[in-house]
């Protein structure tokens, strides 16, 4: 009898995830599709150097991967002051304890809808803002 107990046990948590297990891959796959897609289409447009569009896109996008080379200031002027594109800087380059170091101005906030939690905001050339997790 407790032969049946066992195989039965067994056979009820092979079919639980067997259900189980498909339903929370695609609930997770629509979570992360809906993040990744909310953050990309709140970037309108990423300008760089030459080279992989999709390496940049995701550099810019999540500060992941390989730094594209720097970017030069007229460039950035230039754009700027055609009135085609609002230019907001970004310079990810070095990495610290796992956590990227962002170069940006107080409009990359605005565009991300970002706010502090505490502390001063952005004032001037220097100010640093460390995140809820690298601050721990």
């Amino acid at each position: 009898m407790s032969f049946h107990r066992g195989s039965t046990a067994v056979l009820v948590l092979a079919l639980s995830l067997t259900i189980f297990l498909p339903l929370a891959a695609r609930w997770g796959v629509q979570r992360f599709q809906q993040h990744a897609l909310q953050r990309a289409t709140s970037t309108p447009l990423v300008l760089g150097t030459k080279g992989s569009r999709f390496g940049l896109a995701i550099h810019a996008l999540y500060f992941r991967g390989e730094s594209p080379q720097a970017f030069h200031l007229q460039e950035s002027l230039r754009i700027q002051e055609s009135g085609l594109a609002e230019v907001i800087e970004l310079h990810a380059r070095f990495r610290t304890r796992g956590a990227t170091i962002v170069g940006t101005t107080k409009r990359y906030f605005e565009l991300r809808g970002l706010r502090l939690a505490s502390g001063q905001p952005i004032r001037r050339l220097g100010d640093c803002v460390v995140g809820a997790a690298v601050a721990s």
